[in-house]
């Protein structure tokens, strides 16, 4: 809501108007944000590899790959071999899926 409508006292019309409005982004603008530093492009595909500002810290990037750097780490000092290792530890992690099997695909299997 805008400073002048009240939650108490809005109107129908007013807070359907409020709902057609667009949704802002979370930071303000769409675009993605410039890398801090470039670091030069991936040796395997030719992708740039970069230093961005997170929300918990800076972390390189590759692709889909995110990698936290660690707290002791300037970013003017991350190199890309460093860079590499750290993306290569990430993307070896798997992760858990959400889903269970169910027991009824266990039982059907153990018959």
């Amino acid at each position: 809501l805008k400073a002048g409508d009240d939650v108490l006292t809005i109107t129908l019309e007013r807070a359907l108007e409020l709902l057609a409005q667009p949704k802002r982004a979370r930071r303000g603008s769409a675009k993605a944000a410039p890398p801090l530093k470039d670091l030069g492009k991936h040796p395997e595909d030719g992708e740039v590899v970069g230093i961005y500002d997170g929300r918990y810290g800076p972390y390189v990037k590759h692709g889909k790959v995110n990698a936290s750097l660690p707290k002791d780490t300037a970013v003017e000092d991350v190199t890309l071999e460093q860079a590499l290792e750290l993306l290569q530890a990430k993307a070896s992690t798997k992760k858990s899926t959400r889903g269970r099997k169910s027991t009824k695909t266990k039982a059907a299997e153990n018959n």
